[in-house]
């Protein structure tokens, strides 16, 4: 495993509920094999061809088992590198969100190719610290990255623009649900109230 201050790579998804990685966001990509896991109480399995993305709290994925034949790259991003890595963009929120409930997407082959193309750019970029401009590079490559996520999943979801006030809201009720407030609170209620809107609005701005 080869790390820097704000992106780790690695070569398994075995670490990824460890407390070092609890700031940061882990993204894979699989090219052989499979694992199975379960988070947010569902079952997935990830297998070759998938690309897996867990915005932070890797330790609420619970049984994780590899395949003999599993293969896979992983990049770990803390959310301040990806915060200055993110287009201007409120795209993202609705990824993140979608994200939460399933955070496995499967590619085209063509998608496959990008992804693969992507990871090995970043691989590349952090082989280089001698480049004068060496975090800037860094950033490019991740923004790439983060760009192709947002077609592959606009891809599959459709493509609708997030106004700012729905971007704000929809953001901090996913922190509450990534420090696993869902696990004790299930009542809409209790976000609406923390969040200082009904219920009714909550639940029509997560539809949207």
């Amino acid at each position: 495993m080869d790390a820097i201050q704000d992106i780790i790579i690695d070569d398994t998804l075995r670490r990824m509920g460890e407390e070092r990685f609890a700031g940061y966001l882990c993204h894979a990509w699989c090219y052989g094999g499979h694992a199975v896991f379960r988070r947010n109480g569902r079952a997935f399995t990830f297998q070759q061809g998938d690309c897996l993305i867990v915005p932070r709290r890797g330790d609420l994925t619970e049984g994780l088992r590899e395949s003999p034949d599993f293969k896979v790259d992983v990049v770990y991003v803390t959310q301040e590198f990806i915060e200055t890595a993110t287009p201007r963009s409120n795209y993202g929120i609705r990824g993140h969100l979608a994200l939460f409930h399933n955070p496995i997407m499967r590619l085209t082959p063509e998608q496959q190719q990008r992804c693969a193309d992507n990871f090995a750019e970043i691989h590349r970029r952090l082989s280089m610290p001698q480049h004068h401009f060496y975090r800037d590079v860094l950033i490019n490559a991740v923004q790439t990255m983060i760009l192709d996520f947002f077609d592959f999943h606009a891809a599959q979801y459709g493509f609708d623009r997030i106004s700012s006030q729905y971007h704000q809201l929809m953001e901090s009720f996913i922190v509450m649900l990534e420090q696993g407030d869902f696990r004790k609170n299930r009542n809409l209620g209790y976000y609406a109230d923390r969040l200082c809107v009904t219920p009714k609005y909550l639940s029509e701005v997560a539809k949207k």
